[in-house]
């Protein structure tokens, strides 16, 4: 559960990072992030966009960090909406 979510892009941050904790508590050493976010991915590959605006720059810092530190291959990709209703 989600307590103080404002908008679905913060939403999808956290479930990102609350997946790749749990990721990491089942010892798993690569992981693919997929996300229908693709402001998540920029975000976390590129300096010029803002995190501020989906939870705030600590909860970016924070998927940033478990997926550097924690994992042995880290990838975050996009994955277009129609793409994830189809599965």
């Amino acid at each position: 559960k989600l307590n103080h979510v404002y908008e679905a892009r913060q939403a999808e941050l956290m479930a990102c990072i609350q997946g790749a904790r749990a990721a990491q508590t089942l010892s798993i050493q690569r992981i693919i992030v997929e996300s229908d976010a693709l402001l998540i991915k920029q975000a976390l590959h590129s300096s010029e966009y803002r995190l501020s605006s989906m939870g705030g720059v600590g909860r970016g810092y924070e998927l940033k960090v478990v997926l550097a530190d924690e994992f042995s291959e880290a990838r975050v990709e996009h994955i277009p909406r129609q793409c994830v209703q189809e599965l």
